[in-house]
Order: C-alpha cells, then structure tokens, then sequence
C-alpha cells in the first residue's frame, strides 16, 4: 500500500487545506495533485501561495508523487495548430515546471494535446512532438521527469493507444519525457496491464489505478466498474516500482470524497492480504 497515491480532483468542492487533512486520516502518505481552481491555478499563484502550499504538504508529512495541472477543460493545447495557442500552453507547462520543483514534485504529467479531427493526424502528432521537445529540454533542468498517458478518442486524436505513445516518446527523444499509464484509456483501446509492461518496461513512470464501465466512461473507483482491477494489482505490485494514483473523476463521488477514496483503500488492502481470492465476488 506504499505505493498508492491520491489525487484530489474529487475533493473539488471542499477546500486544498481538507484533502491535505484528509490523506492524514487516511494514512495516505503521498498525493498525486491536480492544480485547478479552487485548490489552485498555475496562471494566478503567487509566490507567497507556493510557499505556503508547500509547508502546508512537508507539515502533513506528504509527499508530491505528481503534479498534474489542469489542460483537459482550460484552453490548453500543445498540439494547437494556432500558433498563439501552442506557445501559450508551452509556457504554462514551463510555468508548471517551477511548481513542480517547489512543491519537489519528481513528475509533471502533461497531456499530448490534440489536432483538430479533420485535418491529418500527422500534422497535429507533429505539433504534439515539437512542443514536447522543447518542454524536455525544459523539464532536464529541473531534474523533473513529463509522463504522458494515452487518452481516449474523446480527448485526442493523437495517442489513443500503446503504438501511438511509443511513437511519440520515441520521436520527442528525451530522456526526461517518459510513458504512464491510465487504466480507462487503455481498456478503451482493447489493451491490458500485461502489454504496457511490455511495451514499456522499466521506463514505465506513472500509474492512474482506476475502474470503468468498460464503455469508455470517466474513471470509477476501484470497485464500482467491471475492470479486473485484482490482476491489474497484482501484476503491476510485481514488475512496476512507481505509484499508482487513484484518480476518481465521477461527479457523485465529489459528494463525500474521503469516504469514496477510504472504500477504494480498503478494497486495495483486501487485494493485498492472502485471502485476497474471496473479493472477487465484492469487487
């Protein structure tokens, strides 16, 4: 259980100060932390918020395992074929970069970004690696490592699938921009935890532990979809040494957060102990 991180998206209608309080309660030790208001926003955070934000983290004796600002829903891009646009995103990634270093954070994750769907893919995949290029350069100066995940067709038109990402990895060429997986697009894509291992290996930076619906639907706490999520667990315990974040993005579970990511904690120990074969009629 060392390894299992929290995102806060689901505490996004509670204040930064409670997530904090509550992955003490939880026993939680690190956090994966997605940067939007009202937590907070990389655009409008001053350099006394920084601080405060992170003595806030050392005090609750936490760690940063991720730091993954907002550029699903802001008008972020880095595949944008407006040039206005790409460059904006570039610097608010490299603006992400110094939070990151602040707050010690070891990764920043940043999506691929997307082409507009009736334009070649090429011509977007291009943009998306040119502006991961220059972010690599950027992110080596820090020592901070940009992980990269798939996404479904609903979010890109670029790297949907495991091909799609060894490509663009192999094509930005940087030591300090490397693949991570989230378990939803994958399913999407009909692939499994076996192949990304393969695929990957070692280099492997970054997991989003999380159930679906098996439809391509938003990520489900562990337990609430139809994922083999105790073969994804076991495996991944095996060969992968990262963390594994549990990154719940379903509207009913901004209700009660905590009591949602406690279920999920509790059903990972129950994987973890040597009865572990009797959840699979509860899970």
């Amino acid at each position: 259980m060392r390894n299992v991180s929290v995102m806060n998206y689901n505490y996004q209608r509670y204040p930064l100060e409670y997530f904090l309080e509550s992955m003490n309660r939880l026993e939680v030790g690190a956090i994966e932390l997605w940067a939007a208001e009202p937590h907070l926003y990389v655009e409008d955070l001053p350099a006394a918020r920084l601080s405060a934000l992170r003595r806030e983290i050392v005090s609750r004796e936490l760690r940063v395992a991720c730091f993954t600002p907002e550029q699903c829903v802001y008008p972020i891009n880095i595949a944008a074929r407006d040039e206005r646009l790409r460059s904006r995103s570039v610097d608010y990634f490299k603006k992400s970069l110094v939070v990151a270093a602040e707050l010690e954070s070891p990764l920043l994750l940043v999506v691929p970004g997307s082409g507009f769907y009736n334009e070649p893919k090429e011509e977007g995949f291009k943009r998306s690696a040119e502006s991961l290029r220059t972010l690599g350069e950027e992110a080596a100066k820090y020592g901070i490592h940009i992980v990269m995940e798939t996404r479904t067709p609903y979010g890109t038109n670029l790297v949907n699938n495991i091909g799609d990402l060894r490509r663009l990895i192999d094509e930005v060429d940087s030591p300090f921009v490397d693949p991570m997986l989230d378990t939803v697009p994958m399913n999407v894509a009909g692939e499994d935890v076996r192949a990304w291992l393969d695929a990957f290996g070692s280099r492997l930076r970054h997991v989003h532990f999380c159930d679906g619906d098996g439809k391509g639907g938003s990520n489900m706490a562990v337990g609430d979809g139809v994922f083999p999520m105790r073969d994804y667990w076991e495996l991944l315990n095996k060969e992968y040494e990262g963390y594994l974040t549990l990154e719940l993005v379903v509207n009913r579970y901004y209700l009660e957060p905590e009591r949602e990511v406690r279920k999920c904690l509790e059903r990972l120990q129950a994987m973890s102990e040597p009865e572990a074969g009797k959840m699979r009629q509860t899970i």
